[in-house]
């Protein structure tokens, strides 16, 4: 956040940054991977399922909820989760309505497109007092009027196909559900939920690879050994059959330690030994239990690891 910044110039400054960067840890990291899913098993479980008082209703809604889906891959309950899964991820999600007038009971289908979708280089003021703002169009009231939409993902760099224009087109306002959280007044779009622990998350990472790296290390043991022989050389080997020297091998360059030569007539060779750093699991713990803060989800539903819990503690932090 900057201080003195609009909702808008703070999004425009970040959100895209911070989506790409969220995803990847989505995606590859297992703690947060693990705490996304927890939340969202909290969150939305198998559905959240409406009773209805009218049996008619309640008939349509059955009928409905399989063919809910427009892409046709999920049921209603389904495209919950997706689109909350979404909107923690990348801040926000699209949700398009399409209007179906014939055959179906309901004549509704609903369609998710990630945010990626919104032209946010459209710009400019329109007649009559409207305006376009990062891809969204105003009226003079400040309502939203109008989404400027790409008709095929933008990532698909090079996959552009014939009846595809590769440019923003104008959709209603009353077609589109925008949904992220509106943690500002007048703020148009969503930052990621992962934006808070995004550098903390990345600074684990980094320490845990570089004490990956000192494990390495140390399973390679170094070694003072003497040379024997005039000026520091080890005497020849007898040749076998075929010219192979028995016992010699080419060691190269050692990544973690070397064998040294010393000067003839020192004895006793000194094995090199690395000591483990101690704190290493507790600063880990420490920081993921920050990191877990930071997502607002318990820290043992995040690791898995419930050392410091009873029943009653692990109750309390998952209500």
């Amino acid at each position: 956040k900057r201080s003195g910044a609009s909702p808008t110039a703070d999004h425009a400054a970040d959100a895209r940054e911070l989506r790409m960067r969220a995803r990847s840890l989505a995606q590859n990291v297992p703690n947060i991977v693990r705490a996304v899913n927890a939340v969202l098993a909290m969150r939305v479980g198998q559905g959240i399922v409406p009773v209805w008082a009218d049996e008619g209703l309640a008939k349509r809604w059955r009928e409905w909820v399989p063919h809910a889906d427009y892409d046709g891959l999920l049921d209603f309950y389904g495209l919950q989760y997706k689109a909350e899964r979404t909107r923690d991820v990348d801040g926000a999600v699209l949700i398009r309505k399409h209007i179906q007038r014939m055959g179906s009971t309901v004549p509704l289908k609903l369609q998710l497109l990630e945010i990626d979708f919104l032209d946010v280089e459209r710009n400019g003021v329109l007649a009559g007092g409207r305006e376009i703002i990062r891809g969204i169009e105003y009226d003079k009231r400040g309502q939203r009027v109008a989404y400027y939409l790409f008709d095929r993902h933008p990532g698909d760099a090079g996959m552009w196909t014939l009846g595809r224009s590769g440019t923003s087109q104008r959709v209603l306002a009353e077609e589109i559900i925008h949904f992220f959280d509106s943690e500002r007044p007048g703020q148009q779009d969503g930052i990621t939920r992962l934006a808070p622990i995004i550098a903390k998350v990345r600074d684990l990472h980094t320490y845990g690879d570089s004490e990956l790296q000192r494990k390495q290390l140390e399973s390679r043991m170094g070694v003072l050994a003497e040379m024997e022989g005039a000026g520091g050389m080890p005497p020849p080997l007898p040749e076998e059959a075929g010219g192979q020297k028995p016992g010699l091998m080419d060691l190269g360059d050692l990544a973690g330690g070397g064998i040294v030569g010393l000067p003839p007539g020192m004895t006793n060779p000194t094995f090199i030994e690395p000591k483990a750093v101690p704190g290493f699991g507790d600063y880990m713990k420490g920081g993921w239990k920050e990191v877990a803060a930071g997502y607002r989800c318990p820290y043992e539903l995040m690791t898995g690891d419930l050392t410091e819990v009873n029943f009653s503690t692990s109750r309390m932090s998952m209500n």
